[in-house]
């Protein structure tokens, strides 16, 4: 698609990105679409149904990032954080990850649902958002006056030097033409990432269940993926 000129174009991806939001709040909201529900109706009750849910999310997720970057659209060695990078900071992964369930729960949900929450009426809610923004914002943008961030503060000095410098990117695309040189990386990220997306859509109970999957899994279990 072509522009005549940015004013077009940036009024373009912000409609844009305005209608896939609200349909994503409106499917999230329908069908209590959680990480952290997924995770504690799993350990607490035994129910798969929400974490089924979040795998078939992660399924279209990562097959359409993969035939997106195919087909040229995309260039996600350009991301930021760049997570393809030869840095591996295994640290930092694991750090933020545990960060992430801890405040996860404390503030009753991910980001996703802190935005339903505040849809909702949530008044707890807006505050964790903006929690969520102004540390997101300073984590990388430094603070008014100083060259200084969050993460330059407080994790860097510790988690710089626990860093692996790989000799290639860290993506298994990457390291299969490290192990098997010759190897086409763009082909070997389709196959392997195509490959643990089609087992993330089996694992998820949609494998036969066609287009009911599209608004998978609300809590009246009302659709097929449930009733397997």
């Amino acid at each position: 698609m072509t522009f005549d000129n940015f004013t077009a174009a940036h009024h373009a991806v912000l409609w844009t990105t305005l209608l896939v939001a609200m349909v994503m709040g409106a499917v999230a909201s329908k069908t209590n679409f959680c990480t952290m529900g997924a995770v504690s109706d799993l350990v607490n009750i035994g129910d798969s149904g929400r974490m089924r849910a979040w795998l078939f999310a992660m399924t279209i997720a990562m097959l359409g990032v993969i035939f997106l970057e195919a087909s040229q659209l995309v260039n996600v060695d350009a991301s930021r954080p760049p997570y393809r990078a030869a840095n591996f900071a295994w640290i930092e992964y694991l750090v933020g990850g545990i960060m992430f369930g801890i405040g996860m729960t404390l503030g009753s949900g991910c980001g996703n649902k802190t935005l339903i929450r505040i849809g909702g009426g949530n008044i707890k809610s807006i505050f964790v958002f903006a929690v969520i923004a102004i540390c997101a914002y300073y984590m990388v943008n430094p603070f008014p006056g100083t060259d200084k961030t969050i993460y330059s503060e407080l994790f860097y000095r510790w988690t710089n030097v626990l860093n692996v410098s790989l000799a290639n990117k860290q993506d298994l695309g990457s390291f299969l033409n490290r192990v098997l040189p010759g190897t086409d990386v763009i082909t070997a990220r389709l196959v392997i990432g195509g490959a643990i997306g089609l087992a993330f859509f089996r694992w998820s109970g949609c494998w036969n269940c066609g287009h009911c999957c599209v608004v998978h899994l609300s809590r009246t279990g009302n659709n097929c993926c449930r009733r397997r």
